[in-house]
């Protein structure tokens, strides 16, 4: 180490320090820009992300005011779209449950995950008649 210098000054003492969360942030960020994504749709995607992160949000809080948040947990991968990874029978032996009564359960989960996002859409429209148009146009803006 040459003299005068610290110990801190050699492991980048001074130097700003990046998160590597934020690091991953920035490059979503980039990425999302580089691929020719207007700010509109841009907001539409997030926007979509956002009421889909509630409504997961409230199934979960239903889940456990009926005391099975074992039963969320072991089965909110179902849920993802177009998830190939899901296992039936894994998920069942984390629970107790057999492959059937797991396939139940999700159907179960699916169909309020349903009802809870057309309820959450019905909040942003003025008329209850504009939820199947806007649910269209949510499925759009994440398939862009």
């Amino acid at each position: 180490m040459p003299p005068g210098e610290s110990i801190m000054a050699k492991r980048g003492g001074g130097k700003r320090h990046v998160s590597l969360e934020q690091e991953a942030e920035e490059n979503r960020q980039l990425k999302e820009l580089s691929h020719d994504v207007t700010p509109d749709k841009l907001f539409e995607r997030r926007w979509v992300l956002t009421l889909l992160g509630r409504v997961m949000e409230s199934l979960r809080a239903n889940y456990v005011r009926r005391g099975k948040e074992d039963i969320f947990l072991a089965l909110k991968g179902a849920l993802e779209w177009q998830s190939t990874e899901f296992k039936y029978a894994e998920a069942g032996e984390k629970i107790g449950m057999n492959e059937n009564a797991v396939k139940q359960a999700v159907f179960r989960m699916r169909k309020k995950f349903g009802d809870l996002l057309r309820w959450e859409v019905a909040q942003t429209v003025t008329d209850p008649a504009e939820v199947d148009a806007e649910l269209r146009e949510l499925l759009h803006a994440l398939g862009d």
